[in-house]
This record gives structure tokens, C-alpha cells and sequence, in this order.
């Protein structure tokens, strides 16, 4: 008589993945969001504030692609909403549904959190188009209501507009200003590459070492771009290669080999670092 065969393993597979489907839906939505927004859910700034300064991204999504400023949304923690958008976290992120933060403050009737959200997405666009038009005068005004803090300078740095900053420099303009990240012009134009933007605000002054919240500074944005020209500037004017990055990002040099930007790394252990 032939002995009948089975396919245990099969069987129990399909079962170890029933309990685990069935575990899963049993955990508490709250328990499956990662900390940083379950404290934007719950309104707990100073947690919230506490996770990023020690590195994690404002921007990360959970299950369904929401974001922590989808979560403060839905959860009408306005104090939240208003602490993320002046932390530069994306009011236009879209979840799984492609909805954004706003679009869920509208559905649920939540008014002052759909104000909040709706005015500065608005106030983005109008900057937008000042840009477009090149109408920086109109421009100084609208970004004193951006909660993020950006002055013209930063604009300016961002878009490589020289002339314009070496105008703007000259009237006054504060090349170390910062904006709520602590972020200055010349990190700006560092991080986008351009040379002749950072000479410029080198050459007016500009703190070569100026960190940001997260001890970011010009050099590690500038090795993160890849441009070599940008670095050797920054080493040229005493740009300390020893500085720390606290989101993980390490020194300038450890990041260069990270990155695979190999020139830049020996750029940076010809300026005597080895880590």
C-alpha cells in the first residue's frame, strides 16, 4: 500500500501567517506608530521637540504614508500643526489616499487646524510666484509672515541670485541671519551648490562654522551636495571638519566615504582629519 504524503510544511506556514495577520490587527493603532508622531497625535510638543533634536526626520510616514503633520492634523493639535510647519515639515505631503494634512482637516470640519494649514500653503504660493517674478521687494514683506523665519537673503542664497545678495548685503541685509532650523544663507547656498553664492557671503563675513539645531553646518551640506568646488572654499576659509552632524549624518570626512564622494574625502584628509 503507497503511504500518502502530505505537505506539513506548507501547512504550517500558512498558518504561522494566519496568527501573525491575526496579531497584528489585535495591537492598538496608537502602538504601531513610530514616537515621534504618536507625540504629534497625542500634542505633546516638548516630545516631539526632544525626538527631533535628536535626529529623526519631521517628514517620516507610518502605515498609509501619513506624516506626523498628518497625524497632529487629524488629531486637531494645532499647537503641534503650527511647531512642524515652522520646522519646515512638508505641508503638501500626500498619504496613500493622496490626501494631504488639509485635505483631512476638511474632512473632519476641523476649522482653525484647516486655517492654519490652508494660510501657509497659501502664503508658500504667493512666495512662489514673487520668485518666479523676480519681485524681491514684494517678497521681504510676505516672508515676514512665514513662520519658518526665511529672509530674503536665504531666498536669494537658495537660487544663487549673487547680484541681487551682494545689493541686499550692502544695504544690510544679515548674512548669519537664521530661520527656526538655525539654518543660515551660506548653508543655503552650500547645500545647492553654488560656488560663487558662497564666496560671496564668505567674503561679506559669513560664519564658516555656524551650526544649525541639529549641528549641521556649510561643510557637511556641501559634501552631502557633492560639489568640490564649494568644499575647497569652505576648508580655504577654516570651515572646522571636526563638526558632528547629530542626525546621524557624522563628520564631514565619514560622510564623504558614506557617500562614495571620494575626491571630497581626500579633499578632507589632506585638511589633517582622519575620521
Amino acid at each position: 500500500m503507497r503511504a500518502r504524503r502530505y505537505a506539513p510544511v506548507k501547512g504550517l506556514a500558512s498558518l504561522i501567517f494566519l496568527c501573525a495577520a491575526l496579531a497584528a490587527s489585535l495591537v492598538p493603532a496608537a502602538e504601531l506608530q513610530p514616537p515621534l508622531i504618536k507625540a504629534a497625535r497625542s500634542g505633546n510638543v516638548g516630545e516631539l521637540e526632544r525626538l527631533f533634536l535628536q535626529g529623526q526626520d519631521l517628514n517620516q510616514t507610518m502605515a498609509g504614508r501619513r506624516t506626523a503633520l498628518h497625524a497632529a492634523a487629524e488629531a486637531a493639535q494645532d499647537q503641534v500643526v503650527a511647531w512642524l510647519i515652522s520646522h519646515e515639515a512638508n505641508v503638501f505631503a500626500k498619504d496613500q489616499n493622496g490626501k494631504t494634512p488639509a485635505d483631512i482637516t476638511t474632512e473632519l470640519g476641523h476649522r482653525t487646524t484647516s486655517t492654519l494649514l490652508k494660510k501657509f500653503m497659501l502664503l508658500q504660493t504667493i512666495e512662489q510666484e514673487a520668485v518666479k517674478d523676480q519681485s524681491w521687494d514684494d517678497l521681504v514683506e510676505i516672508l515676514t509672515r512665514d513662520a519658518r523665519h526665511y529672509t530674503l537673503l536665504h531666498v536669494l542664497a537658495i537660487r544663487g541670485e549673487v547680484e541681487e545678495s551682494r545689493k541686499r548685503i550692502r544695504a544690510g541685509a544679515g548674512v548669519d541671519a537664521r530661520t527656526v532650523l538655525g539654518m543660515t544663507p551660506l548653508m543655503k547656498a552650500a547645500g545647492m551648490g553654488h560656488a560663487e553664492m558662497v564666496r560671496l557671503l564668505l567674503a561679506s563675513g559669513a560664519d564658516v562654522n555656524a551650526r544649525d539645531l541639529l549641528d549641521n553646518t556649510a561643510l557637511l551640506a556641501a559634501v552631502v551636495a557633492g560639489k568640490d568646488d564649494v568644499v575647497r572654499l569652505l576648508l580655504d576659509a577654516k570651515a572646522d571638519v571636526t563638526s558632528r552632524s547629530r542626525n546621524g549624518g557624522g563628520t564631514a570626512l565619514e560622510l564623504a566615504r558614506r557617500m562614495g564622494r571620494e575626491k571630497i574625502a581626500a579633499m578632507l584628509a589632506g585638511h589633517g582629519t582622519t575620521k
